[in-house]
């Protein structure tokens, strides 16, 4: 027999609880320390359990300790063959913590404030405070990360190939670099400059059209396809751009707001510039200083300004 390692209450099962019957040892030689093995179809097969008040108390119920520094083996190990929980948290009568089937895990809490889960990284240097690692291939659909309301509503997820989705407002208060397309349902404003983002705006198929800065955002790229087009730039407003491109043969018409508009090769600033009949594909950039709007660039001139 090993050494004892401490002296312990004598527990024994008379079919529906342990009794104490007096003081024991447990030992730490052979292949077990300790075993207990539940034979009986009903009841807990062990309860580890306290009943005092916290001035009667000064440390924890349960410590499982494994206090050499040289072992390499865990110091607690939970193993369910079933498809039940392997482990289940309790906050009073309400579960809060659980490892499923498989891994998978729930945690649930009925706080009001504060974090549901908060992982301190506050001594990771060059490591990360959260990882998560996903095979793609087998993905397939599936997400990285989902955040869902009580509607069910999807509000942010990121799925394969880092592919994000907002389903509400995104702020970015910070310089903020994007490498993959950017597809927007409703408008997206910048307090600075923007480079390289663009936004393709509904078909302008009337036969006018008045653009305001909020209704149609610098930036955006407008598809004509009317027969004739009358197209009216917004306000004068430094930095903001568009790009008008025809897909048919059309009339089309770019007028300013006044007198204010230049165009290459054209000398003097004009209320409007007409393409009588505009090629397929005619792309029109326009860009506003705070005193013009200038035809930046064109695959083709127009044929009459006023």
């Amino acid at each position: 027999m090993g050494r004892p390692l401490k002296e312990v209450d004598v527990l024994t099962w008379n079919g529906s609880a342990w009794q104490r019957c007096g003081k024991g040892e447990i030992y730490g030689a052979g292949a077990a320390a300790g075993a207990v093995t539940q034979t009986g179809n009903t009841g807990v097969g062990l309860t580890v359990s306290r009943d005092k008040a916290s001035g009667n108390t000064d440390d924890v119920l349960m410590l499982v300790l494994n206090d050499n520094a040289g072992d390499d083996q865990a110091a607690l190990k939970v193993k369910q063959d079933g498809a039940a929980d392997s482990i289940q948290a309790y906050d009073g009568a309400s579960k809060v913590f659980s490892i499923g089937d498989g891994g998978t895990m729930l945690l649930t809490t009925a706080a009001t404030t504060g974090a549901a889960a908060h992982i301190d990284g506050s001594t990771v240097t060059t490591g990360d405070v959260l990882k998560l690692t996903v095979n793609d291939t087998p993905l397939n659909g599936g997400k990285y990360i989902k955040c869902i309301d009580d509607s069910s509503n999807v509000d942010f997820s990121v799925g394969e190939a880092g592919a994000v989705v907002v389903g509400g407002t995104l702020a970015v208060t910070g310089a903020s670099t994007l490498t993959g397309a950017v597809a927007a349902a409703s408008s997206i404003t910048a307090a600075g400059a923007v480079t390289g983002l663009r936004r393709m705006n509904t078909d302008i198929s009337g036969a006018t059209a008045t653009l305001t800065v909020a209704g149609t955002p610098s930036g955006s790229v407008c598809t004509v396809s009317a027969n004739t087009c009358a197209i009216t730039l917004p306000a004068l407003t430094a930095g903001c751009h568009y790009t008008f491109i025809m897909l048919g043969d059309t009339s089309f018409t770019l007028t300013g707001p006044s007198a204010c508009v230049l165009c290459y090769g054209i000398s003097g600033a004009k209320t409007n510039f007409v393409w009588t009949t505009t090629p397929p594909g005619l792309v029109v950039d326009v860009i506003s200083t705070a005193s013009n709007w200038i035809v930046s660039s064109f695959s083709a001139g127009p044929d009459s300004s006023s």
